[in-house]
């Protein structure tokens, strides 16, 4: 429950600063930060009651996995989007684009061969993450190439320190969690989880308080 906190701090700084990138490619960021609120708290009621449970069969009613499929599946699109569109290079665009086919078509695959509300497509969303990573290092070269000095004014650059930290540890996550439990609580991954997911929402609540719309790059 503590995370919801942390993401409604960061919802409602989003939307009290939204005229500052209004107008930006991160202009629906507020709402992927409220669909992430809401994702979570019904995650949250179905593990604890089961009249919420998408599972008829009650020894899977507190799996949530469906909810968090789906929400992988839009947040990796979201994230290509973005850089799709900050991208002034080409080949970049078309890359993009190929990451976009590449997440369809890997969460499609994964959606035939597994179950959906029982598994997690933990295969499906280390390739979202990985590939999110790779445009995210592509925009800090672009932003060096261009020379871009107003990094902590522009909150593009935020949100990418914030996507790469969530993205980078997402694979160990999922990876671990499924492939190999016991390392997963030996090393308290989850509680690693919270951590940084708590560090990915502090910056981009820093990122909406200290950015300028004239530094956006």
């Amino acid at each position: 429950m503590t995370i919801l906190i942390v993401y409604f701090i960061t919802l409602i700084v989003s939307l009290i600063t939204y005229k500052r990138y209004s107008d930006t490619y991160l202009a629906y960021f507020p709402i992927l930060i409220a669909y992430t609120f809401l994702n979570e708290l019904l995650g949250f009621l179905i593990i604890k009651f089961p009249e919420f449970s998408l599972v008829k069969e009650i020894k899977y009613h507190t799996h949530n996995t469906a909810i968090y499929t789906l929400y992988s599946l839009i947040f990796f699109s979201y994230c290509i989007s973005v850089y799709h569109k900050v991208f002034k290079a080409k080949l970049q665009k078309w890359m993009c684009k190929i990451a976009y086919i590449i997440v369809w078509l890997v969460f499609g695959v994964s959606y035939f061969l597994k179950n959906v509300f029982y598994q997690n497509f933990y295969v499906s969303n280390s390739i979202g993450a990985f590939l999110v990573v790779l445009l995210i290092v592509l925009y800090f070269l672009q932003l060096r190439r261009h020379q871009h000095r107003a990094y902590r004014y522009n909150l593009l650059s935020y949100f990418s320190i914030g996507m790469l930290l969530s993205n980078l540890y997402l694979p160990i996550f999922m990876l671990t969690s499924n492939l190999y439990p016991e390392l997963y609580q030996t090393f308290y991954l989850r509680d690693i989880l919270f951590l940084v997911t708590s560090a990915v929402y502090g910056i981009f609540t820093i990122g909406f308080l200290t950015s300028r719309r004239w530094a956006f790059a």
